[in-house]
Parts: C-alpha cells; structure tokens; sequence
C-alpha cells in the first residue's frame, strides 16, 4: 500500500534512487550476478519504458483490494454447494467466484485504465517523456502544448484524453456486464 499513500511525485523521485545505475539498489542487486552490469535505466531505449511501466506496478494492491473485498463477501453456502456438487477449484473460480466478482474487477480496470491515461507525475518527473518518444504520454503532450502557447492543440489532445476514457468506460462496461445484478 506504501506506493498509493505516498504522493507520485515523490514515488517517482524514490523510483529514481531505485533505478539509479551508481547506486541504485536495483542495480546493485543486479551486479552480484553479473559485476559488468550497466543500465541506465531512465535514459536508454529500451529500457525507459520497462522502468516507467514498473513505476505503477505497485498499484495493483488497490485492485487486489477491492477484488479480494468482494470474494470475502461470496457466501460461504456457494462454494460449498459447488463444492459438494462435484466442481474442482477452477471450476469453482471460473463459474461461481469470477462471475460474482465482475463488477469489482471491472471497476478496478476503470480505474487503472483511466488513471494510465492520466498518468502524469511519474513520467513527468523521471524520463520527461524521452529518450526518444519511448515514454511519452497524453498529459505530457497536453502540459508541452500549454507551455509552447499551443493551447488548441493542448486542448485537442485533452479532448483526446477525454473520449479514450469514455471509450475505457463503455468497453470495460460491456465486457463485465456492470450494468447487471450479480445474484
């Protein structure tokens, strides 16, 4: 949970010490293996967009969570029915326990879906969308086109961002079947 109390922005600045290549500690666990080992892993293609990319893996404790909430709440005589009916684990997680948990895990999708859209801080302050384009995102094309005076193109990409969240939103809908009662 450490990652979603502290702000991002000082999660990316501790993700920087982490990826340092002097002394960060991933590297330094790295080079007991292999002593000639040297990533620069903010600053090389492509090995930037790994690192950013594991900046929010921390993330998923929210979605296991809120999954992990609703499984608590399945009635205990449900598995136990499936149970003594003859269903095997996976049968028991793929036809009793997925299912009532669709509109859990659906949300949890939204939510991280959406907040990758957004997701500003990190990139922002760790690789500023380089080397290259390898870590550029939406918000970091819309805060560029504020900061050039290119407020129409800043509100474009905005707009953008607006109805991928709205697309998100109505896949992730659909395909969990939020809409639903889950008994």
């Amino acid at each position: 949970m450490i990652p979603n109390v502290i702000s991002a922005a000082a999660w990316a600045m501790i993700y920087k010490f982490i990826f340092n290549n002097d002394f960060g500690i991933l590297n330094s666990v790295i080079r007991v293996f292999n002593p000639n080992f040297n990533v620069q892993w903010f600053y090389k293609s492509p090995w930037a967009f790994w690192a950013v990319t594991f900046t929010w893996l921390f993330y998923a404790v929210i979605v296991t969570l809120v999954v992990l909430g609703d499984l608590m709440n399945i009635p205990k005589e449900l598995n136990e029915a499936a149970l003594i009916d003859g269903a095997t684990g996976w049968q028991l997680i793929r036809y009793i326990q997925l299912p009532l948990c669709r509109a859990s895990i659906g949300t949890s999708v939204i939510a991280s879906l959406t907040s990758r859209i957004a997701m500003y801080e990190q990139i922002a302050l760790t690789t500023s969308g380089g080397p290259g384009d390898d870590t550029m995102s939406l918000p970091i094309i819309l805060v560029k086109g504020i900061m050039d005076y290119r407020y129409g193109y800043a509100n474009a990409v905005g707009v953008v961002m607006f109805i991928i969240g709205l697309i998100v939103l109505g896949v992730v809908n659909k395909l969990f079947r939020m809409d639903e009662a889950s008994y």
